[in-house]
């Protein structure tokens, strides 16, 4: 205080005292100050301290997955958290990807559900993703976003012919198979190419017989085996 007999009480209160419940039905706190002038009297007063609630935006508590492999069906679980412990809303954003789909959990739920087809994760969308998605607690609205990431995987390689159909006579003239063959890396990396493709000939009757590959001959025999 001072000679004029008046004092000044103030700070700065610290959030962590400040938590969620101080702002229920017990937010009113009585405070009383006494002063003494040093001789034996005293002087007493009596305040109350209110702590006015303030609404808290939910956040994104845990995201289940943010990664998967193409051809290989996503699912995500997004939990959100709420210090007012409100219902929470998800609702997709602006650049939410549009081969997925949100459901929210419902009423009285905290969590949402982040799905995309299998057939729907393809080669051609192998990368990164830029999923945002908006928290509603009915007061504040929270916009949150992850990165998922499509793994490219391996495909199998691919041959495809147009076939002849052709009708062979013994000793005659080398009848065509097959002819256009195209080999395919199944979609992957442009680098990758094809080193080797198996062809099985069954029912051969004799050893007289010769595959022609390209211009290079193969005698047909049990177990015989080349490469051109």
């Amino acid at each position: 205080g001072d000679s004029s007999g008046s004092a000044t009480l103030g700070g700065t209160p610290r959030h962590a005292d400040l938590t969620g419940a101080d702002s229920g039905s017990d937010n009113t706190y009585a405070m009383t100050c006494t002063t003494s002038d040093g001789n034996g009297g005293t002087a007493t007063d009596a305040f109350v301290i209110t702590i006015n609630a303030v609404n808290d935006a939910p956040n994104l508590a845990s995201n289940s997955a943010t990664s998967v492999n193409e051809d290989t069906a996503y699912s995500s679980t997004l939990t959100a958290s709420d210090e007012e412990s409100d219902d929470v809303t998800f609702t997709t954003g602006t650049t939410f990807p549009s081969f997925c789909a949100l459901a929210d959990g419902g009423a009285g739920d905290q969590t949402a559900a982040i799905t995309c087809a299998a057939n729907q994760v393809t080669e051609a969308r192998v990368g990164s993703h830029t999923v945002d998605f908006k928290m509603n607690d009915g007061t504040s609205i929270t916009l949150a976003s992850y990165t998922l990431t499509i793994n490219q995987v391996n495909d199998e390689p691919t041959l495809t012919v147009t076939s002849a159909d052709p009708t062979f006579t013994e000793d005659g003239s080398a009848a065509v198979l097959y002819s256009s063959a195209a080999a395919t890396d199944g979609g992957d990396a442009g680098s990758q190419t094809i080193s080797e493709v198996t062809i099985t000939v069954t029912n051969v009757a004799d050893t007289t017989e010769t595959l022609t590959v390209d211009g290079t001959g193969i005698t047909l025999a049990a177990s015989q085996s080349g490469t051109t």
